[in-house]
């Protein structure tokens, strides 16, 4: 559909107008653009693998300002949503409003989503969130793949590998359906070095 859009601009604007009889709602035009975000990234990857020698005819620029491009995009459309992770539960329980989206000076647990809750997890690529709480807590973090929606990231110090390890399996193995499942495998961010590494 990105391409459809590109090359038959009237044929695609008819198809959603005739999907959404004229009023195509606020919601498909966030998921268009995280879809179009994350397939820009999937689609340079591709390239680089199993057709280098087409992706700057193909892209018409040259694979950074592509590169750029996208994760601009992603940072604008996929903005991250911090939340302490008792405070969430509690107001997800009771069904009140969101809980605010802010840092606390002490370190504790927090969850990383966007504002939809939906394939939330990309947020972390796309801005500098990780940055903003290892900043604020002087401390590496690691990052937990709660599913493909969200992930629970803590300071690096306070657990070990086992114990988070343990915890990432035994929840998605009793509480994740198995077509969220992100990963069994814990992730630290390492601040000096503003990166993602495998624990």
């Amino acid at each position: 559909f990105n391409r459809l859009g590109i090359e038959f601009p009237s044929f695609a604007s008819g198809q959603i107008d005739g999907y959404f009889n004229n009023k195509p709602p606020e919601e498909f035009w966030r998921l268009l653009a995280y879809y179009l975000s994350a397939s820009a990234i999937t689609s340079i990857v591709w390239s680089k693998y199993f057709a280098p020698e087409r992706l700057h005819s193909i892209l018409n620029m040259n694979q950074d300002e592509v590169i750029r491009l996208a994760f601009q995009n992603c940072k604008n459309n996929m903005k991250p949503l911090v939340n302490d992770v008792e405070e969430f539960l509690i107001k997800e329980f009771y069904g009140n409003e969101k809980a605010e989206n802010t840092i606390p000076a002490e370190p504790t647990m927090l969850t990383i989503s966007n504002e939809d809750r939906l394939n939330g997890v990309i947020t972390i690529f796309c801005s500098d969130v990780l940055k903003r709480i290892a900043d604020t807590w002087n401390t590496d973090l690691v990052i937990i793949p709660s599913s493909i929606h969200e992930v629970i990231v803590i300071p690096k110090d306070i657990i070990s590998y086992e114990e988070v390890k343990e915890m990432i399996i035994e929840t998605n193995q009793t509480q994740v359906d198995d077509e969220e499942v992100l990963d069994n495998i814990p992730y630290v961010y390492k601040r000096d070095k503003d990166s993602i590494e495998m624990f």
